[in-house]
């Protein structure tokens, strides 16, 4: 019975983590990723993943902070937040050894920090950018520990994370003029 209700938060917390991206701005893709780590950490605590449920319950703690980082430039607001972020490397590094599990803590570990510097960008892409790519060592953590609704939510954010990729790519593609073309017709198109 524990196992199913363990299962049942984390896709429940899948299907939140995989919404986050889609939202328009930063103050939206943080409410619904704290949804996400509240299902998450439940999701782990129930399966006994000590590092993985401390490392959501930093990350959720961090994702309340972040909602603070909406100051201007060079605000005290701004930098006393940011120096808090900074501090929380000690409390993951600290979590990871008290709650070592073997190479599922560190990957846990990774993953937070990547998080962490994620959540600390005030620019919407950047901030999406960098939780897309932590991922990896979280998927890598989900498949050592045989969490599905881990692994389908990693999965799919490396999905989202390529398909946000090629999408700028291909942007950044048609600005710029075609490079087949004579240099007298790169001027003529211009």
């Amino acid at each position: 019975m524990i196992f199913l209700l363990a299962q049942g938060f984390g896709f429940a917390g899948s299907l939140a983590c995989c919404l986050w991206s889609f939202a328009s701005t930063r103050r939206t893709m943080l409410l619904v990723q704290m949804l996400g780590s509240v299902c998450f950490l439940l999701h782990w605590i129930l399966l006994g993943r000590e590092t993985a449920a401390a490392m959501t319950a930093l990350l959720l703690g961090m994702a309340g902070l972040a909602l603070l980082l909406n100051a201007p430039p060079g605000s005290p607001q701004l930098r006393i937040v940011r120096g808090i972020y900074l501090a929380a490397l000690l409390p993951i590094a600290a979590l990871a050894v008290l709650t070592w599990a073997g190479p599922q803590s560190f990957f846990a570990a990774i993953g937070t920090a990547m998080c962490c510097h994620g959540r600390w960008q005030t620019d919407r892409d950047r901030h999406r950018a960098i939780l897309l790519a932590s991922s990896v060592p979280w998927m890598v953590h989900s498949a050592i520990v045989g969490s599905i609704p881990g692994l389908c939510t990693d999965l799919f954010a490396l999905g989202r994370a390529g398909w946000l990729a090629w999408q700028h790519w291909r942007a950044g593609r048609q600005a710029q003029p075609a490079r087949f073309l004579l240099p007298g017709a790169v001027a003529k198109a211009g």
